[in-house]
């Protein structure tokens, strides 16, 4: 009985000792990070210095260098100046990669994270109606429209892919477009001028034209569009596994030679060639203008990228090379039958100041005519060493080490879909964060030999559980362990002279009972 009751008190003390470790820790943590950013600022202050790549009209690539925000100079790849108040240049839109879900559980998305889970437009009418695409939670691969009234707020109806609903749309009715990331939001929707919250925007209160309240969706086997005004929806083009779309522009020499085919598209209604013929005026208006701008469409489907005019039906398609149909790029059409790709860099793609990128430059067949490594400056984060160099001093605790070296480090990796399987994403993470591990364990060894030091000297009993509580709390927990063992009072044994604790009845050293100590006479007795 008396064993479970010391056995009991002892689990009582480390659990309060865990709790005071927990806490010094966390106190450490806060002080060494606030220390380490003050000393950062005053050595080094940061420079907020990055570099992107744009396009010229003549299709070349030029890379931008920002400085704290500001553009502060343009070079060619060669290295050669350009000027920096020059606006000829040809914009398109990011395309991740296909989708891949998460690798080991798949999690609701946030409402509250841009672009996360919901976007839209207004119709444009006087008293505009708001109309939201909202992503489903549990098959994010679901999209449908819910309209609001501009005065009342109240619901107006649901657009879904058949059309006009009055109620939610069910599964079955939903768009079917494809998965995204949070991070890559609703790259199924081609319009840029998409924003989370309705106002109604000086375009469509200055000129009345359908394209204006026109949302183009890309599902997985079609492109449609989603008239807000008359709340319908019709098929413009049919496209197979879509990845993702988004709107690019092309100069007028490359837009005339890009080919037509009527086969691809539906026939265009009454308001669509309104459009088209203002396009065609527009195309034929002057022919000095051969740098004015046009704006495509570019899907990029499993294997390959279609770049097209729904309202002049033009239609070209590029062949996209096996080794970069799971990367995520940037398009530039630069020809009629040249794609210039602006292809990220992985995750451990970095140089020494920034993120490691390639252009490449395809045809329509995908062969790569041409290839260059582009080594952009730019803040790409701090690598897996880094962060395991730092997290040594931040935070000393072998436990934290042990469960993250071997099961949350390699978990992250796998769930964020930067390694494929648990042993390739073990083994990076031991090559880049076993010293910090060994550094710690070996601190964590020293508190506990300490530990076990004071247990010997004072002759306290559960030596072992204590020494195993401060190897794995290392410092904090040593500090901890003293804290915990002051309410142990020490004193001298009148009859051998060891310093021992006076918690028990016997000497810890002779095994005597203490004597009582001697009367002085103010004692009172009851």
């Amino acid at each position: 009985m008396r064993s479970t009751s010391r056995q009991g008190r002892l689990v009582s003390r480390i659990a309060a000792a865990c709790v005071v470790a927990v806490g010094i820790a966390s106190v450490w943590f806060v002080i060494a990070v606030w220390l380490e950013s003050l000393v950062t600022g005053v050595v080094s202050p940061h420079k907020n210095l990055y570099e992107t790549v744009t396009v010229a009209y003549d299709g070349t690539p030029v890379i931008n260098t920002y400085s704290d925000f500001l553009l502060a100079g343009r070079r060619t790849l060669d290295g050669e100046s350009r000027p920096l108040g020059t606006d000829e240049w040809v914009n398109s839109g990011s395309l991740p990669a296909p989708y891949r879900p998460p690798g080991i559980l798949e999690t609701p998305l946030p409402w509250n994270q841009w672009p996360g889970r919901i976007t839209g437009e207004t119709d444009g009418k006087q008293t505009p109606t708001a109309w939201y695409l909202v992503r489903d939670n549990v098959k994010t691969g679901g999209v449908y429209l819910a309209g609001f009234d501009g005065r009342t707020q109240q619901c107006v109806g649901y657009i879904g892919r058949d059309g006009f609903l009055t109620s939610k749309p069910t599964e079955h009715a939903e768009f079917r477009v494809p998965k995204t990331t949070l991070q890559d939001g609703f790259q199924t929707v081609s319009e840029g001028r998409l924003r989370p919250f309705q106002l109604v925007p000086n375009q469509q209160i200055l000129e009345d034209l359908s394209a204006y309240w026109t949302i183009f969706l890309l599902e997985t086997d079609r492109v449609c569009s989603i008239d807000l005004r008359q709340r319908t929806v019709r098929t413009n083009a049919r496209v197979q596994n879509a990845v993702a779309m988004t709107s690019t522009d092309i100069t007028k020499a490359t837009y005339e030679q890009l080919p037509v085919d009527d086969s691809k598209f539906e026939p265009l209604n009454a308001a669509e060639q309104e459009i088209a013929k203002k396009l065609t005026d527009s195309l034929a208006k002057s022919d000095r203008d051969t740098a004015k701008r046009y704006g495509l469409q570019l899907v990029r489907e499993s294997d390959r990228l279609v770049v097209k005019d729904f309202y002049v039906h033009k239609w070209k398609e590029f062949v996209l090379p096996e080794a970069l149909r799971d990367r995520g790029f940037t398009a530039y059409l630069v020809g009629s039958d040249a794609m210039l790709l602006w292809v990220y860099g992985r995750f451990d793609e970095n140089w020494s100041g920034g993120p490691l990128s390639h252009l490449m430059w395809i045809n329509s067949h995908g062969q790569v005519r041409r290839e260059q490594e582009l080594r952009l400056t730019g803040d790409v984060g701090p690598s897996l060493k880094s962060i395991a160099r730092h997290s040594s001093v931040w935070v000393p605790m072998p436990i934290v080490w042990v469960v993250g070296f071997f099961g949350g480090a390699p978990a992250f990796l796998l769930q964020s879909n930067l390694l494929q399987d648990f042993a390739s994403a073990f083994h990076y993470t031991a090559e880049n964060t076993w010293l910090p591990l060994v550094l710690v364990l070996i601190v964590g060894i020293v508190c506990a030999g300490i530990a076990i030091r004071t247990q010997q000297k004072y002759r306290r009993p559960n030596t072992l559980g204590w020494a195993v509580f401060v190897l794995l709390f290392g410092p904090a927990g040593l500090l901890a362990y003293s804290i915990e063992q002051r309410r142990t009072k020490l004193e001298s044994c009148a009859l051998c002279g060891e310093v021992v604790p006076r918690d028990r009845d016997v000497c810890a050293a002779c095994n005597r009972e203490f004597t009582s100590p001697e009367r002085v006479g103010t004692e009172i007795f009851a």
